[in-house]
């Protein structure tokens, strides 16, 4: 297994469902909609979704930002959430994945599963598993969140589908794609009383 670490955390609304595969269940990162701040225009929301949204290098250049990796950004974001009586849930993801990196210490969480994605993260494997035939014999090896239990299994689908990638049977081309175990953390870890 590859050397995880702490990318940061993914906001997600759990009101707005954004991808709802047929033939089973899903819950992981692009199961939500994710940083919901983005879908508002006041100044504050602005402020806050500009911020998660790209983060300056020490070059002076802005980075995209996949996720929340600022302890006092991600306190804001939730604050923020909770003023628009957003219900959130907020996923701590952990991958090998270099460009961000959560510092600080990590509340408990619990462990929802392994998924492959890609990143900007988006659902089209997640899809692909959905619909394309020859990755079916996968869905048997799907916990309750339509994730995997070990990063053994994540590798093994990431082999297969990298292959279909490759020939052009499914997918967007070839992408940034990690495998990432995916969590559960309690959003008052993170609000200040």
């Amino acid at each position: 297994m590859k050397q995880l670490q702490p990318n940061g955390f993914v906001v997600q609304d759990i009101s707005t469902a954004m991808f709802i595969p047929t033939n089973f269940k899903y819950s992981g990162i692009n199961a939500f909609c994710t940083f919901p701040l983005d879908s508002f225009s006041d100044k504050l929301s602005k402020s806050v979704s500009e911020r998660q949204f790209a983060k300056r290098s020490e070059d002076g250049k802005y980075e995209i930002s996949e996720f929340i990796s600022d302890p006092a950004l991600l306190a804001e974001y939730l604050f923020v959430c909770q003023q628009k009586n957003i219900h959130i849930r907020l996923l701590l993801v952990e991958s090998s994945y270099e460009h961000e990196v959560w510092n600080d210490p990590i509340p408990d969480r619990t462990i929802l599963g392994f998924e492959y994605c890609s990143l900007p993260a988006d659902e089209q494997i997640v899809s692909d598993i959905d619909w394309y035939p020859p990755l079916r014999c996968f869905w048997h090896k799907m916990n309750s969140f339509g994730l995997f239990n070990s990063y053994q299994e994540a590798e093994s689908f990431k082999k297969s589908y990298d292959k279909y990638v490759a020939s052009g049977e499914i997918g967007d081309g070839i992408e940034e794609a990690y495998i990432m175990r995916v969590s559960v953390v309690s959003t008052f870890s993170f609000l200040k009383p």
